[in-house]
């Protein structure tokens, strides 16, 4: 059995403080080698960003933590409106354009997991991103997916990488292409 402890450092300050117990929850699995950690906030503020440190002690030690993992949230604000469709297949599909919006960030590729599980990165050729400006003078944005129903890995769901101004990467799920029938 091993003591763990979330604690919480805000970006500015170096030294981290324990996380209360009923922010979150710790499960492991039966073999004790993987752990799911789910957050809890009661109230968003500010107050929440910064770096997340999961350390764990083993029992009957009293004076070495080991760390685990962190993770950090920072503010950034990205919004994408998910899509889906329904494709016979070998239909070949026009343009799918979808409206994103992604301050102090940006979108650096697609990512597909196909119905079958797989996993690959959408060719560059086949997406396009597109900028403008409304007549209010608000940024749209938009990504432009060449989607076909040919191949069983056109079939799934497609993600958005979004990588902040931090450097760190983020999947949105956005399209979901349906075998129809």
């Amino acid at each position: 059995m091993k003591t763990r402890l979330l604690t919480h450092r805000k970006p500015e300050k170096s030294q981290g403080t324990k996380l209360d117990e009923s922010h979150y929850v710790i499960k492991w699995t039966a073999d004790g080698r993987f752990a799911t950690i789910t957050l809890t906030f009661p109230l968003w503020s500010a107050e929440q960003y910064g770096v997340y440190l999961v350390r764990i002690q083993k029992t009957g030690v009293t004076d070495h933590w080991e760390n685990l993992y962190y993770w950090k949230l920072s503010k950034t604000k990205a919004s994408l409106a998910l899509r889906s469709l329904e494709v016979v297949p070998g239909q070949k599909i026009n343009t799918t354009s979808l409206s994103y919006r992604c301050d102090r960030c940006r979108l650096t590729s697609v990512m597909v997991r196909t119905a079958d599980g797989n996993i690959y990165n959408m060719d560059t050729s086949r997406y396009r991103i597109r900028d403008g400006v409304d007549r209010f003078g608000k940024r749209l944005q938009f990504l432009e997916l060449e989607v076909e129903g040919v191949r069983p890995q056109d079939f799934g769901d497609y993600f958005a990488i979004i990588q902040n101004r931090d450097g760190l990467e983020e999947r949105v799920k956005m399209l979901t292409v349906l075998l129809e029938g």
